[in-house]
This record gives structure tokens, sequence and C-alpha cells, in this order.
């Protein structure tokens, strides 16, 4: 498994292979595992009959380097700023220097060391690093190019050289600072779903980004990573990185001051507290909501951001409802859905009819948990067709309805298999919307109802498995549902029924089969109305079955983006066990980076 590492962190490239053998006669694999982040350093010499320049790493890539043109060289180095595979376009936003060629200089190199690389030229360069192997091109399906971590950290080094590291590292933080808030901002849009996708294969370098901001060097890059993290709160709660979430927000909180000088910091706060507040009442941590919440109304109405103060007095509301003080909270839900409608703020609409939908379904009042959920529905269908999360959302909860009406709060008296259809019906669509955009928790919470219909009509086998891949799923960001009891004791119960049913074995290895089971899996044996998932699907599931416990906490530690040395710090362990770990997670899930983890685990 070290050696698979060793190979993996120097790119599989011959020469740095035959240079770390040679190491390995005075010193052991593990030192040079520990020292392989310094790769020019430590790969030094080789055979002596190789040519001078194969003799070191760093003077191979010297020579690559040389046989580049200026521009070449100068793009190299941006380039070194994506840490993963980028588009074209994000290298042209990054890399290229605004503005037009001055009169009479010439088309044909163009940029240098520390010089000027144009936009427009970007791209032509680009297909130059390719044609000498600098750049690797996309596959036939994608349009993503990538550099191999070696030639990387030598473009790094390069633009260290240059000057210009800053400037390059302030267009990376605009580029996807812009692209966080247009999810933000088109969140209530058809656009949403494949938003949703881009974010999550840029997800790196938003991390990245914010890495960037975050650092406590300059108040204003602060406000920007502040915001940046902010704008990506549909991301953080539709993929379940709840602790990702709250770990940049509180942060970006720590660094920006509670009264900061300028407009984006003041806007930054007030969306980074409304962010925190919803996830702690979306995995149902009550008192963090409320402290989050109330400061962001403060704040919110103290910088004049009277739509966000008007979003967290309606998340106050229905915290302090769940929390079981209902004085005049309904009469606040009532006039901010007033208000929202009359403002036609379709996120307004949306959050304030849905928790209002939550309490009346919680009190027994299901015709109007109803009505508020149709009421979102028909506003989505009208005005963002193809929308997926907040539609998503919707559905769960009128499926909650429906079967809370259906019945009854406990189910006693009710025959089994009565009247479950139109829940059932509410929660596979819920589970389709949350399959275009990877959403995993709501998928949980509808796949926890789609148990019980299988509890209520017997089919037992098909219970057990979704029992335990929805319980997985749910687990992964927090859990709503404990703070709504109909839907707690309604689970407990099936969970008690299912138990009795089946006999221990069948029972462990149906829960067991679940957990392996991803969203699309789920979904294809929903669609075909099966009892067991189909032996391809159960095949594919045995990657993340070999995990080891520990393998599966680590995994969830680099699914919430921490580096391996924080890993190492948090779980007591050292960073080449860290290391190790990562990389057996990585071959055993069949993925090639960091940022497919997280899917991988969540079934997405």
């Amino acid at each position: 498994a070290r050696v698979r590492a060793l190979v993996r962190r120097l790119d599989g490239i011959p020469l740095a292979l035959e240079l770390a053998a040679v190491r390995l006669r005075a010193a052991p694999l593990d030192q040079l595992l520990d020292r392989v982040d310094d790769r020019f350093h430590v790969l030094t010499g080789g055979r002596r009959t190789a040519l001078t320049r194969h003799q070191t790493l760093r003077t191979a890539v010297d020579w690559s380097y040389e046989l580049c043109t200026p521009a070449e060289r100068l793009l190299w180095a941006r380039l070194s700023v994506f840490d993963g595979p980028f588009t074209p376009e994000a290298a042209e936003a990054v890399c290229g220097d605004a503005g037009e060629r001055r009169p009479g200089e010439g088309g044909g190199g163009g940029g240098g060391e520390g010089g000027e690389l144009l936009t427009r030229d970007v791209f032509r360069h680009l297909i130059g690093l390719v044609d000498k192997s600098v750049v690797q091109r996309p596959g036939p399906g994608g349009g993503r190019y990538r550099m191999l971590d070696t030639l990387r950290e030598y473009g790094a080094g390069r633009l260290a050289e240059t000057g210009g590291a800053e400037a390059v590292r302030d267009r990376f933080l605009t580029y996807y600072a812009a692209l966080a808030a247009r999810l933000h901002t088109r969140l209530l849009s058809s656009e949403q779903p494949a938003l949703h996708r881009t974010v999550h294969e840029e997800i790196p370098h938003l991390r990245a980004a914010l890495g960037l901001a975050l650092t406590g060097d300059s108040p204003e890059r602060a406000s920007a990573g502040l915001l940046l993290a902010a704008h990506l709160w549909p991301y953080w709660r539709a993929r379940a990185a709840i602790s990702e979430g709250h770990y940049w927000l509180d942060k970006g909180l720590s660094l920006v001051p509670e009264d900061p000088p300028g407009p984006v910091g003041r806007e930054a706060r007030a969306w980074a507290l409304l962010g925190s507040g919803s996830f702690g009442l979306w995995t149902g941590d009550l008192p963090l909501a409320a402290e989050r919440l109330t400061r962001c109304l403060a704040e919110a109405r103290r910088y004049g951001h009277e739509d966000v103060a008007r979003y967290a007095e309606g998340h106050l509301a229905g915290t302090r409802l769940l929390s079981g003080d209902a004085d005049g909270t309904l009469e606040t839900m009532a006039r901010l859905r007033a208000e929202f409608d009359a403002r036609e703020d379709g996120l307004g609409i949306a959050m304030i009819y849905h928790e209002e939908a939550i309490v009346w379904a919680v009190l027994g009042e299901t015709d109007r948990a109803r009505a508020m959920c149709d009421h979102i529905l028909g506003h989505l269908a009208a005005h963002a067709p193809g929308e997926c999360q907040l539609r998503a959302a919707a559905l769960v909860v009128r499926g909650a309805a429906h079967w809370l009406a259906e019945q009854g709060a406990d189910g006693v008296g009710v025959p089994p298999g009565a009247g479950t259809g139109a829940a059932e019906t509410d929660w596979l669509a819920a589970l389709e919307a949350c399959a275009e955009i990877g959403e995993a928790q709501l998928s949980g919470i509808a796949g926890m109802g789609l148990t019980w219909v299988a509890v209520r009509r017997g089919r037992w086998v098909r219970a057990a498995w979704l029992l335990g891949w929805s319980e997985g799923a749910r687990k992964v960001g927090g859990d709503p549902v404990s703070v709504l009891p109909p839907l707690q004791a309604w689970h407990e119960a099936s969970r008690a029924a299912l138990r009795a049913e089946l006999d221990g074995d069948a029972y462990r290895s149906g829960y067991e089969a679940g957990g392996r089971l991803t969203a699309t899996e789920v979904l294809d044996a929903l669609r075909a109305d099966a009892d067991l998932p189909g032996p391809r699907r159960r095949r594919a599931a045995r990657g993340a079955d070999a995990l080891t416990r520990r393998e599966r906490e680590v995994a969830g530690l680099v699914a919430e983006g921490l580096s391996n040395r924080e890993i190492a710090q948090r779980l007591v362990i050292s960073k080449r066990t860290a290391d190790a770990h990562v990389e057996h997670i990585l071959a055993k899930l069949g993925v090639g980076a960091r940022g497919e983890v997280g899917a991988a685990l969540a079934g997405a």
C-alpha cells in the first residue's frame, strides 16, 4: 500500500520513480513518503549514464520548461493555482490579463515570466502546453484539463519567482466567488440543478479559494471569503456537508468583526449568520439555531439588510415553535407570509410556507400543511420549472402530511397498507428531484418514509435495506426528524415492527446491504418495484463496503474538506498514517480525487 501511495504522489512519472528507487538505498520508504512533498529537493541523483538533464527531477522539468515559449511558461506558472482539473473558461478568467494588445506588439509569443498574458490568448497557449505534455487534455466526454502534481508544484515555484502570484490568486478568488454567488442568486430558477452540478465539480477550487481568503492577512479578502462561504449554503445543505459549512462560516465570522467597516463584510456577516442558523434548524440543533438567528436578525436590521432580516425572523419563528414556544410565532409566520407574497419573494415564499407546513403537520393540522406545500409547488412550477432543491423539500413535507392524515399519529387501528399511495408518490418524486442535485439528507428522509410504506405493506426485506440506506443518509449531516415527534414515533414503530418480523441475521443483512447502496441504486430498485437491488448494483456497492471502520471515519473527514494534516490532528494519529488511510480509501472507492469521496459516501 505504501508503494502505491508513493507512485500515486509522484504521478507515476518514470524519472521520479527511478530517482525514488535510488533514494530507497539510503532511506526507508516511510521516510521518503514523509518528504515527497519536497520532491524537487529530495529526488536528486540517478543513473550516472543518464543525460545530465535527467539526473534530477528538477533539471528534467527545467528542460521541459525551457522548451516552452515565454507565454506558455507564464501560463504554466499561473495554472499552478488550480489544485485539480480546470475548465478552459476558468483558466482564461484566472490566468489571463484583461485588455487589448498594444500597438506595435507582435502576435506570436505574447507574455513572458512576470509579463502579460491576454485573456484571448490563454486557450491558444493552453493547447501549446497540451502539445508539450505539460497539461493533460480532457477525456472524450469532458472539458476539463489538469496538470500532474509534480508539474503543478514546479509551476507554483515559478509563479512565486515572477512576483505576480497575488494578482493571480485575487483573480482565482474573484472567479470562484462569482460562481458561488450565481448558485445563491439563481437558487430559485431552472438553472439551479446545473449550478449544483457545476459547484460540485468545482468544489476543490472553491475550498482553495476559501483557504486563500480566510487567512487573516487581509480584511477585504476575509470579507470576500465569508461571503463566498455564505453563498455556498445551498450546496453544503444539499450534500449534507453541514460540518464543513459550519467550519468555513465560523472561521470567516471569527475574522470579520461584528461591525465591519465595509459593505461586503456587513452583507457577508448577515448571510453567514443566517446560513449557520438554518443549519442548526435543519439538523435539529435548536439552541444553536436560536443563537445564530437572533444575532443575524439584529445585525441584518442594523446594516439595513431587510430581506435577510425577514428570512432570519421566519427561521427563528420555526425554531421557537419546534422548541415548544408557540406564543406569537404563528402570527409572526402569517405576517411574514403576507409580506413575502406581496413582494413576490420566491425564496421567502418557499421558506416560510415550508416551515409553516412542518409546524402544522406536527400539530396535526395536516390539511393546512398540505395546502402550504401545494402553494410552494405551484409557485415553483410557475416561476422556476426544473428547480429541484426547494421542490424536494416541499414534496417530503407533503408526503409526511399525507401519511399522518391517512395513517394517524401512530397507526393504531389502521389496516396494513391502507392509504399509503399519496405519501409514496410524493416521496418517490422527492427522491427523483434529489438525484438531480446530489441532495443527500432530503433523500434520507424520503427514504425513511418509504421504509414505513414497505412496513405497512409487509414488504420486510425491502423495508430492511431501505431503513439501512435512509438512516445512513440522514446521519451524514444531522437529523431534523429528531425534533419532529410524530415522525420520530412512526420511525421507531416501523423499526420495531421490522425487527419483530425478521430474525436477527436477516434484519442485519438487509440493513447493512442498504447502508452500502447509493441513491442511484435505491432509485433503480424503487422504479423497478423490486424487493432486492439487482446483482449489478450489489457489485457496485462493494467499494464502500470494503472500507474499515477507521477508513470510514477518515473518509467522512475527507468529505468535510479536512487536509491529511488536519485529519491526523483530529484523530490523534501521525500524518503518515492519515496519508495511508486516504490512499486506501481512494483505491477502494475507485475515485481519483479527494473531492469525489463525499459523493461516493453519500451516494450522489
